[in-house]
């Protein structure tokens, strides 16, 4: 019985392991693409073409939308204009 509870317990454990590794990963992507967006704003309120809130606003509003329309491009689209940019 013990070496069942044994293995079932390191079982688990590689199980929750590998869980946090994925999830570690998919947080870092977020993460990348969120310091992106804040280098753009950084970049914009800099050049002067974000200024107040509202030009904040707008910005996410964009990137909102934008990212909307992306949602809607199939992967196969992405995949041929990878090829085209070699």
């Amino acid at each position: 019985m013990k070496t069942t509870v044994g293995r079932l317990r390191k079982l688990v454990n590689g199980a929750v392991d590998e869980a946090k590794v994925g999830a570690h990963a998919s947080y870092l992507k977020k993460e990348q693409v969120r310091e992106a967006l804040q280098a753009m704003i950084v970049d914009g309120v800099r050049s002067g073409e974000i200024t107040s809130q509202k030009d904040l606003d707008a910005f996410i509003e964009t990137v909102t939308m934008a990212t909307s329309a992306l949602k809607m491009v199939p992967f196969d689209v992405y995949k041929r204009m990878s090829h085209d940019r070699r």
